[in-house]
């Protein structure tokens, strides 16, 4: 394939986390003599991907793995030789709680476990089985995933049960989340099926017909991972890329249209590097996350062009309106005879309302058992700050993990001294999709098409944050690409 003026496109891909790396994976099986270079600032490939080695422990210092539920991320896993790697959590997992009103509530999932489950109370459990009568969504808003949960399932079933899932999932707030952009797919079922009990029956029914396993309440998927660690993926694919991969490669500057070197350079831009010489390209991709390709669009340089430079401050403008979380990642490690608590299951979350200072923990030796710390050592993972309680990170790591044992001994009853403590800390860790995003990212969206169409943003900030997200949106942003190039 060949772009303007019969040759091979290049493609300058900025930011080697693992959209920048999918990006150009997919881009050389289309166009395998497409000229791309992929410059990632950090010293290592991966992103908030990355597996690291401490004292005989497998910590993740950024996701711990992904849901099997999207065929994407095997069949990518498929194609770099590391499906034999793979990883699936152990059974126990399946085992999720919740913290409220000082004790660990085990998730219902079944109807049964459901009104045995002491986490609602009797008016709760009865509110959430009226859902069918729940008024629709009003169609002119972009309503929240509280203001969804609460007009559908009640107060306190959003307290308990929808609040910690999303202090789980995006670190974030339920009162200040899109529904349509978080939760597409709980959206999708409302619009589909006018409510999530008549979507589980009829799900379930078509499931049953075609020989297959009703559909459960509980997150969709298997939590998975590779025997070393989630880092096995971007690495293997920094292989794959060779030195297409630059490392320890900042891009300080973005040029567009006439700026990038008029008649002298055909490429349409030109991005400078704080070491080394500058890389041209007809196509670029920004994979990085939002506020930095905001001040790569903010400060670009446009030629003699107004249009472009009007759309890179628009765009630049809406990329700084998307919010991050912070985050601090807190791993306890313990001798296993001295927890006094069995670690059974997946780990558990904490609702706004108990004002309590920890989002959650997963109790990761019994997710992945032996392959994150050894037999006889519990390990821990917590997570503290987050939307509502980021200034917890203002604190020092002694104080951290202060802070977290007490949360712990607290919730679990967990009296003992670890035997080693590591903190991981995010200032930026995850991005918030505010009401309006899925508009916001269509006008982005929009705006590049019709006044830079070389450009395009990829990662998690746009739509969805899990890996399987990032992989998926990758492949369909790989394909585009190219269609703009002519390719």
């Amino acid at each position: 394939m060949t772009g303007r003026e019969g040759r091979a496109p290049a493609v300058a891909i900025v930011g080697g986390g693992i959209s920048g790396l999918v990006l150009a994976h997919e881009l050389l099986k289309l166009s395998p003599a497409a000229e791309i270079v992929v410059m990632e600032a950090d010293d290592r490939p991966g992103g908030k991907i990355d597996t690291r080695e401490i004292d005989g422990l497998r910590l993740e210092w950024g996701p711990n793995g992904f849901l099997d539920n999207k065929p994407a991320t095997i069949a990518l896993a498929q194609e770099l030789g590391l499906r034999q790697r793979l990883l699936p959590s152990d059974g126990a997992a399946r085992k999720r709680y919740v913290f409220s009103r000082g004790k660990l509530h085990r998730l219902p999932e079944s109807p049964g476990a459901f009104l045995k489950s002491g986490l609602l109370s009797w008016p709760a459990k009865l509110r959430v089985l009226m859902e069918p009568l729940a008024r629709r969504r009003p169609e002119d808003r972009d309503e929240t995933v509280e203001e969804f949960a609460r007009r559908r399932l009640g107060r306190q079933a959003a307290a308990r049960l929808i609040d910690p899932m999303v202090s789980g999932v995006f670190a974030g707030d339920p009162r200040a989340l899109s529904l349509a952009a978080a939760f597409p797919r709980i959206a999708e079922l409302e619009r589909q099926y006018g409510g999530l009990f008549k979507a589980l029956r009829r799900i379930s029914r078509e499931r049953r017909r075609e020989g297959g396993a009703a559909v459960s309440p509980q997150p969709g998927g298997r939590l998975t991972s590779f025997e070393d660690g989630l880092g096995e993926l971007p690495l293997s694919l920094a292989r794959a890329l060779g030195d297409r991969l630059r490392l320890g490669c900042r891009v300080t500057g973005l040029e567009c249209g006439g700026a990038a070197g008029g008649a002298s350079n055909p490429r349409a831009f030109r991005l400078r590097c704080a070491e080394g010489p500058p890389v041209d390209a007809d196509l670029v991709a920004l994979a990085i996350p939002a506020h930095e390709s905001a001040r790569l669009l903010a400060t670009s340089q446009n030629g003699s062009c107004p249009a472009e430079a009007r759309a890179a401050a628009e765009v630049a403008a809406l990329l700084e309106e998307i919010p991050y979380s912070p985050l601090a990642v807190v791993s306890l490690c313990y001798d296993r005879d001295s927890l006094g608590h069995d670690l059974d299951g997946f780990g558990f979350l904490i609702p706004r309302e108990e004002q309590r200072e920890l989002l959650g923990a997963l109790w990761t030796s019994s997710i992945f058992p032996g392959r994150r710390a050894p037999r006889d050592t519990a390990l821990l993972t917590c997570m503290v700050g987050g939307a509502r309680l980021g200034p917890l990170l203002e604190r020092d790591d002694e104080s951290l993990v202060a802070l977290t044992r007490e949360e712990i001994r607290h919730a679990m009853g967990i009296n003992a001294v670890p035997k080693r403590a590591v903190v991981f800390r995010h200032q930026q860790a995850i991005p918030s999709y505010p009401p309006g995003h899925p508009a916001r990212v269509a006008r982005m969206e929009q705006t590049l098409a019709k006044r830079l169409p070389g450009l395009v943003l990829v990662g998690n900030a746009y739509k969805g944050i899990g890996v399987n997200d990032c992989i998926i949106n990758s492949t369909a942003a790989a394909a585009g690409l190219l269609r703009r190039s002519g390719t």
